[in-house]
């Protein structure tokens, strides 16, 4: 079957577990048609892990599944193809694992169900879709106040807690009074905004952004090496992206926030980028 592997990656600002044979499928999976929607109110749980290596679904659609099996494809026009039902039809899963997989060992299990229940084949192509592109926003290159090149010592740290996953036995985790290598963390900020802040590359602080956003961000900037920078936002104007034709709504969004404060700028444009492309799929065969 040619279904594309996901890849995930786990920044040292979550959890990072150290390498343990991953599981292959689940042990058990019940798929089912969901009930009709009540009127009234309804859940909707995509699809997401609990205690003990369980992972449920309720009132998920094929395409929130397929963005759970593939996160890397998880943005609009990120998936292609498929039947007319694919984003119609509901579904409710229960399903267990073996042991307590980690985060980032469930997508090979979800793709694994999707291709034994649904009958999924798929492949990774490249197509023209629409991204927002990382730029600098100024013609004589100025970054903004809180966008600088990585300290000396913001590398050291940066360093150390590489060193510290890479020889880790088990969980890797922080405690809410740890300190961050850069400063760096994601939370609100004492004037109740988004703060997002930390050193990277350029190429993982647009990874960053693109989580807040409904389409991928990528980096144009030009820019190399190791960047401290720190990001205030309001996510609840973010949201809203949708609501004008240029996706930026003003009032504190991220697309002001980025070009005020980091002297960059979100650009639409549409690029040739590898997406996911449904050849068939089928309705699941129930237990």
């Amino acid at each position: 079957m040619r279904i594309a592997i996901a890849v995930v990656v786990f920044t040292a600002a979550g959890i990072i577990h150290a390498q343990t044979p991953p599981p292959v499928a689940f042990e058990v999976a019940s798929v089912k048609q969901s009930p009709p929607l009540d009127d009234s109110g309804f859940m909707v749980r995509p699809g997401s892990p609990d205690p003990g290596g369980r992972w449920s679904a309720r009132n998920s659609t094929l395409l929130m599944l397929l963005k759970r099996g593939f996160p890397e494809f998880d943005k609009p026009g990120m998936i292609v193809g498929g039947p007319g039902w694919l984003d119609e039809r509901r579904f409710d899963i229960d399903a267990k694992a073996a042991g307590n997989p980690t985060p980032a060992q469930y997508p090979p299990l979800v793709q694994r169900l999707l291709a034994d229940r649904f009958k999924l084949r798929a492949h990774v192509e490249p197509r023209p879709v629409e991204v927002y592109a990382l730029v600098v926003a100024r013609t004589d290159g100025r970054l903004g106040a809180r966008l600088r090149p990585a300290s000396p010592e913001c590398l050291a740290q940066l360093e150390a807690e590489r060193m510290r996953i890479k020889n880790a036995t088990g969980p890797v985790t922080f405690s809410s009074g740890d300190v961050r290598p850069c400063k760096g963390g994601l939370g609100d900020s004492p004037n109740g905004l988004l703060r997002m802040a930390g050193g990277a590359t350029l190429e993982s602080i647009a990874f960053g952004l693109q989580v807040f956003m409904n389409k991928r961000v990528v980096d144009h900037t030009g820019l190399e090496g190791v960047y401290e920078y720190e990001l205030e936002f309001d996510w609840g104007s973010t949201r809203s992206i949708d609501a004008t034709p240029d996706g930026n709504t003003g009032g504190g969004s991220v697309f002001t926030a980025v070009q005020e404060q980091l002297g960059l700028r979100l650009e639409r444009r549409r690029e040739m980028l590898d997406v996911l492309a449904i050849d068939s799929v089928e309705m699941p065969s129930e237990n």
